[in-house]
């Protein structure tokens, strides 16, 4: 397995460039021309930044308050497999329990469509994300934080609507058992042996 970067930018400062928000460590299981398949196990070694943040439990990491540098944050969270077809504005999480079973359901978390660099990923989020509930059944999750990005103008109302429709095109996707659903997702169970990734040379690199 391949060790890369997952990334999140976001352009940030008078210059308007792209700038690290986020980096984790993660193992590329599976890559093709369409899609990506990446395992984050807990504690993959990451960093992010830090600043003053708002919005609806604190969702948001305001403009113009990041500090400088970035700060250790490992992945905490249960082990998460990440599905992203290059096309899509989202990709699709299952995590892992401890008897390394699928949980039930999946996340869809919306996003840019990721940009594919020689050791890293980068995107960044789009707030609204889909629940694929163990029945089948979806729904969307943190409109109340889109409806405050927009308020505040973090989000202009032509962003907003294009999240809101990706939103829409996730639903319908999802709703019917779109791809990834409708496969084996053995084919992506990691070995338990993996261990932890390590961050490729040059992860803070975004040229």
């Amino acid at each position: 397995m391949r060790e890369v970067a997952f990334r999140a930018t976001q352009p940030y400062g008078d210059d308007g460039a792209e700038r690290l928000k986020l980096v984790l460590a993660a193992f590329e299981l599976e890559r093709s021309d369409d899609h990506v398949v990446l395992y984050l196990p807990v504690g993959s070694p990451g960093f992010n930044r830090r600043g003053e943040r708002a919005g609806p439990r604190g969702g948001f990491l305001l403009p113009g308050t990041w500090e400088p540098g970035l700060h250790p944050r490992p992945w905490r969270h249960q082990d998460v497999v990440m599905v992203h077809r290059f096309a899509d504005a989202w990709s699709t999480w299952r995590w892992l329990d401890d008897h390394r079973a699928w949980t039930p359901g999946a996340y869809v978390n919306l996003e840019r469509r990721w940009v594919v660099r020689p050791d890293a990923y980068d995107t960044d989020d789009l707030t609204l994300d889909v629940v694929v509930a163990p029945d089948g059944t979806v729904s969307l999750k943190d409109e109340e934080e889109l409806a405050w990005a927009e308020a505040e103008g973090l989000y202009s109302p032509e962003t907003t609507a294009a999240i809101r429709a990706a939103g829409d095109r996730a639903l319908a996707h999802f709703g019917a058992g779109g791809w990834p659903l409708d496969v084996d997702w053995d084919r992506w169970r990691p070995p338990p042996d993996a261990g932890l990734p390590a961050l490729p040379e040059g992860w803070d690199r975004l040229s």
